[in-house]
């Protein structure tokens, strides 16, 4: 027996159990939302064999079937993405405004010769939402 934390897509009642579970539940970050949309499309991977096989057969009810599981998947990957973008967005001065160690440092830095007279100063000089 493989252990496979993947639901099965041939088994309907594993494949909406794993969306009703993921759709309900909430990423941490924008890491997490990654790693759960890749596993969302590690099952669309596995889907597409099933389509192409039905595709050979001519099942159209199975081709109908696998369409709608995949689109169901990449709808909650653009709202898990939508959820996540939102909530960096919303606590973005986490990720640009500098903290006041980070600040004494930066002045001392600037009193030793270094940054330009039309730079915030307040500002970090990059943007990583994964970094906290």
């Amino acid at each position: 027996m493989e252990c496979d934390p993947l639901p099965d897509p041939k088994d309907e009642r594993d494949l909406t159990t794993f969306i009703t579970l993921w759709r309900e539940e909430k990423d941490k970050d924008l890491a997490e939302c990654g790693r759960n949309c890749q596993t969302a499309e590690d099952v669309i991977n596995k889907m597409q064999s099933i389509l192409g096989k039905a595709m050979a057969q001519f099942d159209q009810k199975k081709i109908a079937w696998c369409y709608h599981y995949m689109s169901e998947l990449r709808k909650i990957e653009f709202e898990k993405f939508d959820q996540a973008a939102a909530a960096m967005l919303e606590h973005i001065e986490e990720y640009s405004d500098l903290t006041e160690e980070e600040k004494q440092k930066k002045e001392a830095d600037a009193n030793k010769g270094g940054t330009s007279k039309n730079q915030d100063t307040n500002l970090k000089p990059f943007f990583n939402p994964c970094s906290t």
